[in-house]
């Protein structure tokens, strides 16, 4: 487990031979991480503010992040295309990339975050994964990508299933249980 000496990071660990660090991030009205939920330019100051902050904690040079829209879409962060994810709408759900000093994420309140860390090579994924995305499986369709990308098989994989609404707090009606396939049951 890692332990960092700032108030932005709830819970952070250090993973498969320290070759990841996975964190998720505390709520703070005064922070914001994610650019497609503000307007104006003050409010993308501090969108950037929190996003430096964030990044001067953990040494990161980049934070790649998308406009989420709970989809399957599914982008390769690299080299050449890392400025886009910076401050970018570009719609999508999930991230995956072997770059060095670059953090992903995703934004989640009832949706699920799910992190792939591969044990044999440097590559790491996340995906946003609301019920439209488990729908349109995001969640297989990270494992497809790992490997048609990276050569990664899902067998080598770590998923981590972070934190999310319970069913304590949300409840769905019948007509939603209807709508998924009995293969999801």
């Amino acid at each position: 487990m890692l332990s960092f000496e700032n108030k932005e990071i709830y819970f952070a660990y250090k993973a498969i031979e320290k070759s990841y660090i996975c964190g998720i991030t505390k709520k703070n009205p005064s922070l914001n991480y994610s650019f497609h939920t503000v307007v104006t330019k003050k409010e993308k100051n501090i969108v950037r503010r929190s996003r430096e902050t964030l990044l001067d904690s953990v040494s990161f040079k980049y934070l790649a992040t998308l406009k989420q829209i709970h989809s399957d879409k599914i982008y390769i962060v690299n080299k050449e295309n890392l400025t886009y994810f910076n401050e970018s709408d570009i719609e999508g759900d999930g991230l995956i990339t072997n770059l060095k000093g670059v953090l992903i994420g995703v934004s989640t309140a009832d949706c699920v975050p799910l992190i792939y860390l591969s044990r044999t090579k440097k590559v790491c994924g996340i995906a946003h994964a609301g019920w439209r995305g488990v729908y349109k499986q995001i969640h297989t369709k990270m494992l497809e990508e790992f490997k048609k990308s990276f050569g990664v098989s899902p067998s080598e994989l770590h998923v981590i299933i972070g934190p999310h609404i319970m069913e304590c707090c949300y409840s769905v009606g019948k007509d939603m249980l209807e709508f998924f396939p009995e293969k999801f049951f």
